[in-house]
């Protein structure tokens, strides 16, 4: 139970959501991943003229299947707008990238009458690593 204005009162209530205060919102949407560029960065407009650049992201992990270590590689879908875009259209396929954003989901449907779902991640912020003798933990590396 939370005290909302000197009562206390059900924090799931709907009377506590028209209270809600987003600085202190316990939730988070946070997707942080370094990996590698997929394939060159295709830059696209939006009707409002505002820059967008959609690219692939590879990422691996390692884990034991029972004969020893295997490797994983997800493939993520990247979408960046405006400053963002503009940092990544000069991203090259192969390069290792780190990036903060976060998860969305968009649905269609196409002519066929299927629907489709596609999760992405939006970009806030992008950086290319610059790994230093001591950064071992990069991803990557096979575990020992």
């Amino acid at each position: 139970m939370a005290r909302m204005g000197g009562t206390m009162t059900d924090p799931w209530t709907p009377e506590a959501f028209v209270r809600f205060d987003p600085i202190n919102d316990p939730t988070r949407n946070r997707v942080e991943l370094v990996g590698y560029v997929g394939n060159t960065p295709e830059l696209r407009s939006s009707a409002a003229n505002t820059p967008i650049v959609r690219f692939s992201l590879a990422t691996r992990h390692w884990h034991d299947d029972g004969n020893g270590p295997v490797e994983t590689t997800d493939w993520h879908q990247i979408v960046a707008f405006a400053q963002s875009a503009e940092a990544c259209r000069r991203l090259r396929c192969g390069e290792l990238i780190q990036l903060n954003g976060r998860l969305h989901t968009r649905s269609w449907v196409d002519r066929r009458q299927v629907r489709h779902l596609r999760t992405e991640i939006i970009v806030d912020q992008i950086r290319a690593p610059r790994p230093s003798a001591h950064q071992s933990w990069l991803p990557f590396e096979r575990p020992a």
